[in-house]
């Protein structure tokens, strides 16, 4: 998930729609939605929430550490911070 400033609304969804662009150019590209209304915000927001410890303590399975995907990069980092291998 990854959210989009910019001086106002017009702003922030060219900079999302020009992100998607350059990412479906890969040949390995994500499924992406942009969600532009502010319930579907709002829903999106409150499910990843609530889902963060549903992996954490997983019966079986190693312990994991909810939290490190909320990585914040610079803008000009984001490319190389993506082709470390995190995981």
């Amino acid at each position: 998930m990854i959210e989009f400033g910019g001086k106002d609304k017009a702003e922030s969804d060219a900079n999302a729609h020009k992100c998607m662009a350059e990412l479906k150019k890969g040949e390995h590209a994500p499924a992406m939605k942009l969600f532009d209304d502010p319930a579907q915000e709002e829903l999106v927001w409150h499910l990843r929430e609530e889902g963060l410890g549903a992996t954490a303590k997983v019966p079986g399975m190693p312990e994991n550490h909810e939290g490190w995907e909320d990585a914040s990069v610079p803008p000009d980092k984001l490319g190389s911070y993506l082709r470390l291998p995190h995981w």
